[in-house]
């Protein structure tokens, strides 16, 4: 997968990959975990979920992550950890544990609406909080509607030990959600609305030819008055001279973006005012 090629040589981590199936064809710095040899309750915690029907269950899978994640980090000890969506360009984020744990103990994610996180790039260095969020999924059985839902309604409840990341919108005064200072954290985070200008949305989602320069309902914060710089060889992201931790790529457009020539060509582009096609998505078969 490009996206885990890009994360092992640009964040400066150790990668692991929870996976059904093992992949011979990953990376081997990758180091996967079948998910067989430690969780056992494939959804059964979660089958009230209202979108069992969504592309075969995708809210229960999203959802069900959590559990995974939980069982994971318990049975080999681990006290904090990154979770990044394989649909994210994770750019170096060696240095942001220190600077976050300095600020408390908990959960960190980007949040785009005040009932609504995306858990596009996660910090936790508190594991205590992932097993009280699996419990709380377990005790609202009619909140399932989709884990970015579940997680928003859950840090609003559980302030003390949500730490929300700051986005684009942080830079809108009126915006009704406490943001990290960005300072503080050395830059900010992408939850969906940079990703989606810059690269267009995921296909499947639209019957039409995608373009970039998409705007995020959520967003508070006019992208267009942004100024770009990007590049995933030297790796580094920049949105008006602020450091851009990951990049949520909605529209999995990852095989072109490695193609440095093409993604300059449209940082300029879009830093012009101009937008660019990024797929015809004439196999949309709904």
């Amino acid at each position: 997968m490009t996206s885990i090629e890009i994360a092992l040589k640009n964040s400066n981590c150790n990668v692991y990959l929870l996976i059904s199936k093992i992949d011979e064809n990953i990376n081997s710095l990758c180091k996967q975990v079948s998910i067989d040899s430690f969780y056992f309750n494939y959804n059964k915690k979660i089958f009230n979920c209202n979108d069992t029907n969504f592309r075969d269950g995708f809210w229960m899978k999203t959802t069900d992550r959590f559990f995974i994640l939980n069982e994971f980090v318990k049975k080999n000890n681990i006290s904090n950890f990154f979770h990044a969506e394989l649909d994210n360009l994770i750019f170096d984020i060696s240095t942001l544990p220190q600077k976050l744990d300095q600020i408390g103990k908990g959960i960190f994610i980007p949040k785009d609406s005040k009932d609504r996180c995306i858990a596009s790039l996660v910090y936790i260095n508190d594991i205590t909080i992932l097993t009280s969020f699996c419990k709380y999924i377990i005790q609202n059985p009619n909140n399932l509607t989709n884990d970015m839902y579940l997680l928003g309604d859950f840090t609003n409840k559980n302030p003390k030990n949500s730490f929300i990341l700051p986005n684009e919108s942080a830079f809108n005064s009126t915006n009704q959600i406490s943001y990290l200072n960005h300072e503080n954290c050395a830059g900010i985070f992408d939850a969906a609305a940079i990703g989606q200008f810059l690269f267009g949305i995921d296909p499947r989602n639209s019957s039409l030819p995608v373009f970039n320069k998409f705007k995020n309902e959520n967003s508070k914060y006019d992208l267009e008055k942004c100024i770009f710089h990007l590049s995933i060889t030297s790796n580094f992201a920049f949105i008006n001279n602020i450091n851009l931790y990951n990049i949520h790529v909605h529209s999995k457009i990852f095989k072109k973006l490695i193609d440095e020539n093409w993604l300059y060509s449209l940082v300029q582009r879009i830093n012009k005012k101009r937008r660019t096609l990024i797929t015809l998505n004439i196999l949309y078969k709904g």
